[in-house]
């Protein structure tokens, strides 16, 4: 898996969004988010059909603006870096062929330990070790390929505990 970390909020393959339980839009924090994405995102927060309970997740799929998965991750008061890492990895196990090898994380967070917890989990959930496997001929696992959305400020800080957190 290789993760990049970014201050562009340009959205490649599918839009991640950890979202804490409760919340009913995900408002302006998103910047780059489709508005045909944004709009469903928002309709499915506040009709209470993704609650953000701890390690749920939902796939929103069939806009023009293209695809997301919400994840959950709890109420805001509970919540650690194990909270986070557990979600990355949530995240992960829900993945399907749909989803294609390419995954966007938009955080509502500026927490970098957090963000880095969730890149760490991600890494840790999508680990194979298949050195004594055979290898099917219908496998089709593509690398998957995660850039993590942050502000311009935290990309030095946010990237180095992200390489620290791949060479575990």
């Amino acid at each position: 898996m290789q993760v990049t970390v970014s201050s562009g909020n340009n959205i490649y393959g599918t839009l991640v969004l950890p979202i804490f339980e409760g919340t009913e839009t995900i408002g302006a924090t998103n910047e780059g988010v489709p508005n045909a994405l944004n709009a469903q995102i928002n309709r499915v927060l506040s009709e209470g059909d993704f609650k953000g309970k701890a390690n749920s997740t939902m796939t929103l799929l069939g806009t023009d603006g293209g695809k997301a998965m919400l994840v959950g991750l709890g109420k805001e008061a509970d919540a650690t870096v194990h909270t986070y890492r557990d979600a990355g990895a949530s995240a992960v196990a829900a993945r399907k062929k749909v989803h294609g090898s390419e995954f966007t994380v938009n955080f509502s967070t500026k927490d970098t330990a957090a963000i880095a917890a969730f890149a760490e989990g991600m890494m840790l959930r999508d680990y194979e070790y298949n050195e004594y496997k055979s290898k099917d001929d219908d496998d089709d696992n593509a690398d998957l390929s995660t850039r993590i959305n942050c502000n311009e400020a935290d990309v030095e800080s946010l990237g180095a505990a992200v390489e620290r957190a791949a060479g575990v």
